[in-house]
């Protein structure tokens, strides 16, 4: 059986939520095509140990079932045309996402944990089953998939045995991907890559955990013998710590920047402790795993 276990600690400054989905993704209601009701944000601090029942009410298994185990929560694939996927009711808006994760190993295999808004703004973390030495990381603005050149490619040993830390910081201004506590990539705001803002993710968003390829080409590319008892599984071995802010998300139909919800002095009271947060997540790294949740 494969296996791929995954630990998520989220520490959020500003407007944050969880919802995540390749770049074909499609969501409920996408407000760039359509008025939306408003995209409700964590607006608390809180901890799951995932060892145990999740919170019916903060987070949807919209498909497959959960295990739990010693080392977490264990999604499965079973037979074909199944799927697994975990997402998150509330929403986020700039932040830092932990995923401790341990891969699925296999052909055919794809794991992902990513975090997508409602008009497809995603920011991603994947694994491919065959290549068990690294990870990919991607973003995407309102799902604008015509080039496909913002992929990165970063090397992590045994990422199939031991568990690693990929860290996602968001901000206005930047997105940074962390494995284990350094920083393997930057993307700015305002960069021929992100079509200088236009394609840089900048809407509320959820987490989800979700396969990249469709179940057909999942299941195509797997052996005969392979077909029943794989285990494509999202574990949590820690904790889920979330803070964010308590007010909702207003969705706007229109692209660029999400306008702020907020007056001009408590928007610039969120920033301060956006970076009070950021400032206490990189000062808080233990051994060699990475940033721990922050207090």
């Amino acid at each position: 059986m494969q296996t791929c276990y995954y630990t998520f600690l989220i520490a959020l400054g500003a407007l944050i939520g969880i919802s995540g989905a390749s770049g074909s993704s499609q969501t409920d209601c996408n407000p760039t095509n359509e008025t939306c009701p408003a995209d409700p944000a964590l607006g608390t601090e809180h901890t799951w140990w995932l060892n145990s029942t999740l919170d019916d009410s903060l987070w949807t298994m919209e498909t497959g079932t959960l295990d739990y185990t010693s080392e977490g929560a264990e999604f499965s694939i079973k037979s074909e045309n199944a799927s697994t996927l975990l997402v998150s009711n509330f929403y986020i808006f700039f932040g830092v996402m932990e995923a401790h994760v341990k891969m699925a190993k296999g052909r055919g295999i794809i794991s992902s944990v990513i975090l997508q808004s409602d008009d497809l703004d995603e920011i991603d973390w994947e694994w491919v089953g065959y290549n068990t030495s690294a990870v990919q990381s991607d973003f995407f603005g309102k799902g604008n998939t015509t080039t496909s050149d913002r992929g990165g490619i970063h090397a992590v040993s045994n990422a199939d045995t031991e568990f690693h830390n990929y860290t996602s910081y968001w901000d206005k201004d930047r997105l940074e991907w962390w494995i284990d506590g350094e920083l393997r990539r930057t993307v700015n705001y305002s960069e021929p890559l992100t079509v200088y803002g236009e394609n840089y993710p900048q809407t509320p968003c959820r987490v989800k955990k979700t396969p990249s390829k469709t179940l057909a080409e999942k299941w195509a590319d797997l052996g005969k013998g392979a077909h029943i008892g794989i285990y494509c599984g999202a574990a949590v071995a820690g904790a889920l710590a979330i803070a964010g802010a308590a007010f909702y998300c207003i969705k706007q139909r229109r692209r660029g920047r999400l306008e702020r919800a907020l007056d001009p002095d408590r928007q610039n009271t969120e920033v301060m402790q956006m970076e009070d947060y950021r400032k206490q997540w990189r000062q808080s790294e233990v051994g060699h795993y990475g940033y721990q949740p922050v207090n």
